[in-house]
Parts: structure tokens; sequence; C-alpha cells
């Protein structure tokens, strides 16, 4: 009770750090009064606490410690001295609240940090948290991501600084502890609801299983732009400003303050820099200058490797680059040349600014290079200097590229006034000033004139492009002694261009129908996925309206939304807010050309409709390369498409022309969705019809279709087929007959499954079908109003488990959960379901095995029964079964055509193969087994089975027993009546087929009298040049044997038979 008595009396700042729980508490709560009644921010009271609001977080008694956590709160969010406090309070937090077991505390915990990081302390509480992760205990490190996670929604990516928590992200999905890798699973779909697909290069080296998830979470984010939900104290006035207009129903249109716009995030600073130059052979430098061009190729090639990290480190590489400017220049072989420029391309791309000083020394050499014509290397130049342009500045390098202009190599000017041209498009009205300007149009302008008609043109587009950039006030000056139809072609070119920064050619962005959205640099990342809300605001190059969904197909994934798509709430495209995604409009004929052009060889271009069909060929295969090259995620395939579809056009009549295989062997799962997307809606065009051509159009895209399906790699166009039917079926605005049009390449898929089961990856496509079946489960399947996708499902499923047998269910790897997916229940199923059947035919007699074919089976099953047939008939142990199981199936199929496996066999074997029929067929319809009892000794029996590719000597039953000379005589008699040879008159005999048939069908001939004729024919074709010579002698050796006795010697009798079989000719 002292004690008790002492504590009460001390202040309140000394409770705090009391050895007692009791007095600890007290002074928490007292502290907790104290700064609710302090009004003032500034007020010397707080500072007394400086020191001690660590403690408040961080005591021992977990009761004390949550009232501590209550009175650090208010401290932190109404002391003006509280920001001194952020490291080692957060630090706290992080070691001694997140750890405890009452979720209380690490609400209150995470509640601190995040008013830390409003007071705009932001920084040290993420280097804080960021800390955190690196703690052996999990439940720190979950959360320190979920506080990381919050400050992320509410204060948006200009608070949170995004790249250092990227960086981790890898490392957390490799966690051991399912809590985290969950949690890394939330703030990375967070992250990418901000930045967009800028963050898809940091996260592509995670386990794919994962990284399929996290693409199905970011498919359902909302397309519109994020905004904070909560402000710095800097900026509490845009908070209030922004509830005002909330209030008052003016979100959708009001477009908030530039303050509230998302910043754009670049995926290359996301990314780690990488040394290379330490990496480069020893040798790189000897070799590069050898006199043998495989040697300057290997040099190359290790260059090559290391270029292909998106982002270098900075360093000297002037050495590098001399080296590989000496190649460009002087290097005789083109195919160096090209690989040298790609180096250069991959070192601009890697260093960016950094790489901006070596610019001037490479650009006149490249253009110079540009007097050479193969397309491989032209590519390669311009991918080359573009990429190096970005890294610089057009004054930097415009007094080397005027000097080029006045090369007398036509190819050199175009591709030098090209190469201005696209440069232009960079530029904005103050990066392309008078004093830039003017030498730029005076040496164009030599060029409108020029004798070479690809020079012109190159002028032409040009001084368009400039005119779009800086307006006609600016480039007149400069065109005053222009005539009015060149000034009419410059006007033309410029309404034509779409420039860098989105702004739409002038008579293109007048059309409210088939018009693109604009486009996007590898430099803006996940810009081009951003809304623009306020269509009203004066921001450079705002997105325009886009078009309503078409009916021809589902709309595509990742393509940025637009004000009047399905991210507006504003619109009257009904339609559109059904799905979160939109069909990409269809562009004109102008800016598929400007898109093709920009990623394939000119004279590609200017080729593709040449009247020389090996020039067509020579540019398909260039157009091949290109695509081959292209950024899968850049390639403009219904440009490219279109392209094709014009030039040579779908009436080519040289097939070669499409026949490219490795464009559709090379091609991804998401190229090949596009592509198939747009030839199905290409295909539902009604527009087509209407054309002269318009059902050769339709012929040509249809036989496109199934070389795509085809030539294409089975595990990707498979599981893009997949995707794209789940796409359509959810999309509302889908026309069922694109559905329908997807599952028949499936069914079509399905059929060459029996050829391409062993190449296709099946663990990926059960997972494919694992989500489609997750997002359509079987009963929300079954309210389709067709029934073709339930039985489409079923039929690849069916097809899979038939091919695969049990150990399909090996292949479910990639499902997480398998247990409860779906997919595995129905495997299992139909897996019991087959092996009853199966069972229930076991234990039938081994001679009726042929009657376990299935009607319906391939050709191919039916080919390999057949076979191993025939392979038991040729054994000497398996030859009655062989036969028996030849008579079940020539008599269940009597249709069946076993020629090919007797035309290449002995005369003698067919012959073996027909009587043992025959006999079977006897036994079988009650002729009674032909007796073997006879009084031969054992010693003049031979016992042998014939075989299909040589000529047996002696003879034996069909089960390799022995028998006796009476079984040959009654087959020998059996021969003789049907020669027409023993004692009873014609019309007694009785006709053949009775002797092979029931006796209920007499006039219908069995399927063994099939076999006879079959082997007759044989026979005859291959005996044709034969003829007898014991036509006389044949009566009377035969009329010789009606009594023949048990005695007869064997060997007489075999020579008999045979005569007797060669007088049937």
């Amino acid at each position: 009770m002292g004690d008790d008595s002492e504590w009460l009396k001390l202040p309140v700042d000394q409770k705090c750090e009391h050895k007692l729980w009791k007095a600890r508490l007290s002074g928490y709560e007292e502290a907790l009064k104290i700064f609710q009644k302090i009004k003032d921010e500034k007020s010397p009271e707080w500072s007394k606490f400086l020191g001690l609001i660590k403690k408040f977080v961080t005591d021992s008694n977990a009761v004390v410690q949550l009232k501590g956590l209550e009175a650090a709160l208010v401290y932190v969010e109404n002391a003006h001295v509280a920001g001194k406090t952020t490291g080692e309070v957060v630090s706290g937090v992080v070691s001694k609240v997140f750890n405890q077991p009452k979720a209380k505390a690490k609400e209150l915990g995470i509640e601190i940090c995040l008013m830390y990081i409003e007071i705009e302390k932001g920084e040290a509480v993420q280097e804080e948290l960021l800390k955190g992760l690196d703690n052996k205990n999990p439940k720190i490190i979950v959360a320190c991501i979920e506080t990381l996670r919050k400050a992320l929604s509410e204060f948006g990516s200009k608070i949170i600084l995004l790249k250092p928590i990227i960086k981790v992200l890898p490392k957390l999905f490799e966690s051991r502890e399912k809590a985290v890798r969950d949690e890394a699973k939330l703030i990375a779909v967070e992250i990418y609801r901000w930045i967009r697909d800028a963050l898809r290069p940091p996260l592509q080296n995670i386990n794919s299983v994962q990284l399929k998830e996290l693409e199905e979470e970011w498919v359902k984010l909302p397309t519109s732009a994020p905004r904070p939900t909560r402000f710095l104290r800097s900026q509490q006035e845009l908070e209030a400003k922004l509830e005002q207009q909330q209030s008052a129903g003016g979100d959708a249109e009001g477009g908030g303050d530039d303050g509230d716009e998302v910043p754009q995030i670049d995926a290359y600073e996301l990314l780690e820099a990488v040394e290379i130059l330490s990496k480069l052979p020893k040798d790189f430098y000897d070799k590069i200058e050898a006199k043998k061009w495989q040697e300057r190729k290997e040099a190359l090639e290790s260059v090559e490797v290391l270029i292909k990290n998106p982002k270098l480190e900075a360093g000297d590489y002037a050495d590098l680059v001399k080296a590989l400017k000496k190649v460009v220049g002087k290097d005789t072989n083109v195919m160096l040349v090209a690989l040298a420029a790609k180096c250069l391309t991959g070192l601009a791309v890697g260093l960016r600014k950094k790489f901006g000083q070596y610019a001037g020394h490479v650009v006149p050499t490249i253009l110079e290079k540009f007097k050479e014509k193969k397309p491989q290397v032209v590519q390669a130049l311009q991918e080359a200097i573009d990429a190096i342009f970005l890294t610089t500045t057009l004054q930097n390098i415009s007094e080397d590229v005027l000097a080029v202009m006045d090369n007398k190599n036509p190819t050199i000017k175009q591709q030098t006034s090209l190469f201005i041209a696209r440069s232009f498009r960079h530029c904005t009205a103050s990066t392309l000033p008078k004093s830039l300007l003017k030498p730029f149009c005076a040496a164009l302008l030599k060029h409108i004139n020029d004798s070479a008609p690809e020079v012109r043109d190159a002028a032409f587009e040009a001084l368009g492009t400039a005119l779009k950039v800086v307006g006609e006030k600016a480039v007149n000056p400069f065109l005053a002694d222009v005539d009015k139809l060149k000034l009419d072609k410059i006007k033309e070119c410029s309404e034509k261009v779409e420039l860098i920064h989105g702004k739409k050619a002038g008579l293109a962005a007048d059309k409210k129908e088939f018009k693109p959205l604009p486009g996007r640099t590898a430099a803006s990342g996940a810009a081009g996925d951003k809304d623009t809300k306020d269509i009203s605001a004066p921001k450079p190059g705002p997105l325009k309206k886009a078009p309503a969904a078409k009916a021809g197909g589902p709309p595509k994934k990742g393509k940025p939304a637009a004000p009047g798509g399905a991210g507006n709430t504003g619109t009257k495209n009904k339609k559109g807010l059904e799905t979160k995604e939109i069909v990409e409009p269809e562009l004109s004929i102008e800016v598929c050309e400007e898109k093709a052009s920009a990623v394939l060889p000119p004279t590609c271009i200017q080729l593709l409709d040449s009247s020389n069909w090996k020039e067509r060929l020579a540019c398909m295969e260039e157009f091949q390369k290109a695509v081959e090259l292209m950024d899968r995620t850049e390639m403009p395939c219904q440009a490219l498409v279109r392209m094709l579809a014009k030039k040579p056009g779908w009436k080519e009549t040289n097939f070669q022309l499409f026949q490219i295989e490795s464009l559709a062997r090379e091609a991804s799962t998401g190229v090949l969705k596009d592509l198939m997307h747009g030839l199905i809606t290409l295909m539902l065009d009604s527009r087509i019809e209407d054309l002269e051509e318009g059902q050769q159009v339709i012929r040509s895209v249809n036989l496109l279709v199934v070389k795509v399906l085809e030539k294409s790699d089975q595990t990707n166009i498979l599981s893009a087929l997949l995707v794209l039917l789940q796409d359509s079926l959810l999309a509302t605005a889908s026309s069922p007959k694109f559905s329908e049009l997807v599952m028949k390449c499936l069914w079509r898929m399905v059929r060459l499954l029996p050829d391409t089961i062993n190449s296709i990856n099946l663990d990926r496509i059960l997972l494919d079908i694992h989500i489609f079946m997750k997002v359509f489960p079987k009963e929300k399947l079954k309210q389709c109003k067709s029934e073709f996708p339930i039985r489409t499902l079923k039929t690849l499923l069916h097809t899979l488990c038939k091919l695969k047998g049990p150990k399909i269910l090996d292949h479910l790897t990639m499902i997480d959960n398998k247990n409860e997916s779906e997919l595995e229940a129905h495997l299992c199923r139909m897996m019991k379901h087959s092996m009853d059947q199966t069972g229930s035919k076991s234990d039938k007699e081994t001679e009726k095995g042929a009657s376990r074919i299935d009607e319906k089976s391939s050709k191919a099953k039916v080919n390999d029964f057949l076979a191993e047939i025939f392979k038991k008939i040729g054994s000497k142990e398996n030859t009655k079964e062989g036969l028996a199981e030849l008579y079940e199936y020539k008599k269940k199929y009597s249709d069946a055509d076993i020629e090919p496996f007797l035309k290449n066999s002995s005369q003698f074997f067919q012959s073996y193969v027909e009587r043992g029929l025959r006999v079977i067929e006897m036994e079988r319809e009650g002729k009674g087994r032909i007796s073997t009892s006879t009084g031969i000794s054992p010693q003049m029996e031979v016992t042998c089975v014939p075989t299909p590719t040589s000529t047996v000597s002696s003879i034996g039953n069909t089960n390799g027993e022995e028998v006796g000379p009476s079984v040959y005589l009654e087959r020998l008699k059996i021969l003789r009546q049907r020669c027409g040879l023993d004692n009873t008159k014609q019309d007694d005999r009785p006709p053949l087929t009775s002797l092979l048939s029931k006796p209920a069908v007499p006039t219908v001939a069995s399927s063994t009298d099939m076999l006879h004729s079959k082997l007759s024919q044989l026979r005859e074709s291959r005996e044709q040049h034969q003829h007898s010579d014991l036509d006389s002698n044949q009566t009377h050796s035969s009329g010789t044997v009606t009594s023949s006795s048990s005695t007869a010697n064997i060997d007489d009798l075999k020579k008999r038979l045979e005569r007797i079989k060669s007088s049937r000719k």
C-alpha cells in the first residue's frame, strides 16, 4: 500500500517510466487526457513527452501497451514536434507491436505509421517498414507489408516510393510462409492498380503459377485511374476541395487538381542496373578485329547477350561504342553490320541519357550505312538510330544529320528524311524552335524536288510532321516558294501524322468511328493505361471518346480505357458499363500503313504488291523476320494483318506467301489470342460481304485460320483459344457467333490431339482449363443459351483422358489446392467410368478381343490393331489366337480393308490365312471340327507356322499342334469341290457360300468370302505372269487321292495341294 501511495504522488512523466505496470498504466491514461486537452500544436507541453513516446509503444505489459499506443497516436497527430520521434517510434512499432497477438495492438501500430506519413515523414516510415521485411518473425513481415499496402492505397504512388517495394517483391513471393506470399500478392495487386504494366518486367521471373494468379486479379481491377483517399498536412485544402466535389456529385466531371494526378511510372526506373563492361570476354577487342568473320561474329554475340539486360549501369563505354561503330561503318559482312547495330540499340536503350555522350560519334556512320539496301540491315540501323535519338536531343545531332542530307545516294537521303520525320514526332513547339527548324526545312525542300520518288515522299512526310508539331504559323515562312500542289501534299502528310504525345491528325481526329487509341512509347510505362476523366480540361493529348464495342468479338485485355468506354460513368454507352474491357477500335487504312511502316522495313512495304512473285516472297520473308524480332507487347497486330489483307492481299495466287511456319510457331499465347481475335472478327464483319471480292476474302481468312491452328505451337494456340472462349462468354456485348467460331477452332485442335499430345505442355493446358472451370462452374456453364460450351469442354477433357489414361492426374502440378479443383473431380469421374467399361470386358475370351474395338475408332487405331493381329498369326505361339481375332474382326466389320496387310506377304501365307479362316468358320457354323485322329505316326507329322515374309517348307495347324494327313485330305476334298474335280454332278454341289455362311442367309456372302475374294485378287495379280503346265495331269492326279488312306505320304499330299491351288487360276 505504501508503494501505491508513493507512485500516486509522482508527476505524469515519471509515472510513465515507473517500474510498476499500474503506475505506467495510470501515467499513460493521464498523458492521453493531457494530449486531448492541448489545443495548440506548438505548446511547450508536447516537448515534455518527446523522449517518452517510444516507451509508450514498446511497453512490455500488453494491457499497458494498448493504452500507450492510444496516447502515442494522439501525440503524433497533434504535436508539432512529433516528427522528431519518427524513426525510433516506428522501429518500436515494428519490433514490439507487430508481433503481438492482439489485433487491436496491430491496428493501432498501423495507424501510428500512417499518421507519421500524414505529417510528411513517409520516407522514414517506409525505411523502417522495409527493414522489418528482413525480420525472422513472419508476423512482423506480414504486418509491415500490410502497412505498406494501406499506405499506398490511401496516399497513392506519389507519396509512397514504389521502387524499393517492388525490388523486394520477388523475394517475398519465394517465402516459405503462405501468409507472407498471400500478403505479397495483395500488395502486388495494389501496386498494379497505380502503375499498371510497369510492374510486369520486375515480376517476370517469379513462379509462373503466382504470376498467373496475379494476372487473374489484375484483370478484375477497374480501368479508371485510382485517386488518393488521404492527404498530407500540406494537402489538406485539396482534400477539402475533393470532399466538396464529391458531396456535389461532381466526381466524374470535376477532374480534380493537378496535385491529384497519378504519376506516370516508368518501368525502367523500377529495374536494377546491371554492370556489363567487366563481363566482356578478355579477347573481345582482339576478336572484333579478326580477319575471320566467324570470330568477329562470336565477339558481337557476346555483347548481344549482355545488352539484353534492360537497364545498364553507367560506365566508360567509349571503347565498346568505337568498336561497334567500326563494324557498322566498315565491315563487309551485312549480317555482322546488323548485329553490331543491334548491340548499339541495346546500349542506347539500357543506358538512356547516359549514352548521349556517344551519340554524335555514331549517328553519321549509321546514316551513311543506309546505302545498304538489305531489309534486315536497314531495319537494324533504323532501330539503332531511333534508340540513340532518345538519349540525346535533335539540337545536339543536327549538324551531323544535316551534313548527310547532301549525300548523293538516294537511299541515304530517303532514310535520313524518314529519321528526321520520326524525330520530329518526339518534339514539341518548345523543343523545335525556329533556329533549328530553318536549316532542316531548307534541306528538306531540296529533297521534295529530287528525281527519286522515295526521296520526295520521305521529305514530304518530314515537312508534314514539322507542320503538325509547330503549326502553320511557324512553318509557313519557310514554305513561301513552294507551289500549291506540293504545299497540299505537305498538308496531306501532316493530317496523317500521329505524334508521340497523343495528338491526332486533323482529319483522323474528326472521324468518330474507326479511329485508334493514342500510341504509347516504351518510356511511358503504365501511362497508357490511365484514364483521362476530365475530358474538358486543357491537358496535352487527351484521349478521345472510344467507339462502342463491336458485336464481332469480345473485348481485349490490357487496353487503355478512354472516356466514353468502360471506365467512364457519364457515358451513354450502356454496354461499356457491363464489362471492364473494351474492344480495340478499327484503324483506318492510313493509320494501319503508318503503324506497319514504323515496325517494318520500308522496302518490305513497297514491294509487297510487286508484280514479281519472287520479290513478294522475299518481302514476306523480311516481314517474317521483322515480326520475329518485334516486341510482342508492342506488336500492332491489327495493322499488320490489315496490311497483309491489302498487300499482297487474300487473293495472292502464290501460296508460298502464306506458308511462313515460324511466324505461327514462335508466336506467344498473347499474340495468338490477339491474332485469332482479329481474324475471327474479320470473318464475322458483315461489311466484307458487300465487297466485290468479299467471299474470296472470307475463304482466304478461313484458310489462314486453319494454317495458324496447324502451324502454331500447340500449347500456345490451345491456351489462347481457351482464354478467348472465356473472354467471349464473359463479354455481354460479344456475338454468339464469335464464341461458336472459337469453339470450332477448339474442336479442330481436339481432332489433332492424337498426333500432338506428346508435344503439348499438358500441365499448362490443364491449368487453363482449371481457370476456365473456376470462372464457369458446371452449373453456370449449363445456364448458357447454347450447349456447345459444355460439350466443347467435355469433348476436350474426354479426349485428353482417353489419350493419357490415369497418368493425366499427374499433370495437375500447376494448380494450387488441386483437391478443391472441380477439374480433378471431373477427371477422376471420367477415369472411373473408362476403367469400369474396360473392366467389364476383361473376362471375355481372348478370341473375341477384336470386338473390343469401338466402331468409331480412328483409322490409326484400326491399323495398329490389325497389325497386332497379323503379328500374332505370324508367330508360332499365338497363331490360333490371331486367326480367331481376325475372323471375329471380319465378321463384325465386313467392309474392313485388310489388303494392305496381305499384299506384301507370300502366296503361301495368304493361302494359310484363307484356310485358317475357313476352318474357324466351319467350326463356328456347326460343321464340326475336322478330326485330327489318324494312324500316322508322330514321326511322319511336321509342325510349323507360316510367316508373312518368307515361304514355309511345311505345314502345321493354326495352333502349332501336330496334324495328320486326314486333315489335308479333308481340305483337298474342299478344294476339289471348289474346282469342280469331284465325282458329284455340278448341280448337286451346294453353293460355295453355303459352306461359309449361315443357312438362314445363303444369298449373303460372309466376311470370310470377302476375304477369300481379296486373297484371290492378290494371287491373280501376283501370278498373272505364270502359266500352269500341269493341266492334263491335274484331273488325273486329283482323282487318285479320293480314297487316300492314312498311310499316304504327307509330302505327296502337299504337292498335290499346291497343284490344285494352281489350277484354280
